[in-house]
């Protein structure tokens, strides 16, 4: 098992896709800002400083708030706060979770249909087959 292990990681790092990926500090960066995303979209009631969706957390005296580094702005709310006394960051990353759930939803949906689609296309040429074919001729034309 061991064997198989370091092999695996020996291909790995033999590969033409992991030197490019060492070599490239865009790349070695883009992935790191891509992995804070996530896990900040993932756990977000941990990183976030405040629940938007909370009732008891709204406070009108604290309406359109500036960022934290502008002259009247407030450190509690780093990037200000909206109309309705939210803060704004924690806003962001509630709404990144949404935005990736649809995302990936989209995705899972249209990976199931097209794969059911082209399966039964493959298997049997039948008038559904040529009226898809058709139609997705036309959407990539």
């Amino acid at each position: 098992m061991d064997n198989q292990k370091i092999s695996l990681i020996g291909k790995i790092k033999d590969s033409d896709i992991y030197f490019s990926f060492i070599k490239s500090p865009t790349a070695i960066v883009s992935s790191a800002i891509l992995i804070i995303i996530l896990f900040c979209s993932f756990f977000v009631e941990l990183v976030a400083p405040f629940n938007p969706f909370d009732p008891s957390s709204l406070s009108l005296m604290d309406a359109f708030t500036p960022p934290s580094w502008s002259k009247d702005g407030i450190s509690k709310f780093i990037l200000g706060t909206d109309g309705q006394g939210r803060d704004m960051l924690s806003t962001i990353l509630y709404g990144s979770r949404i935005s990736l759930i649809v995302g990936f939803s989209a995705i899972l949906f249209s990976l199931i249909l097209g794969v059911t689609l082209g399966l039964n296309d493959s298997y049997e040429v039948n008038r559904c087959s040529i009226d898809c074919a058709k139609y997705f001729d036309g959407i990539i034309s």
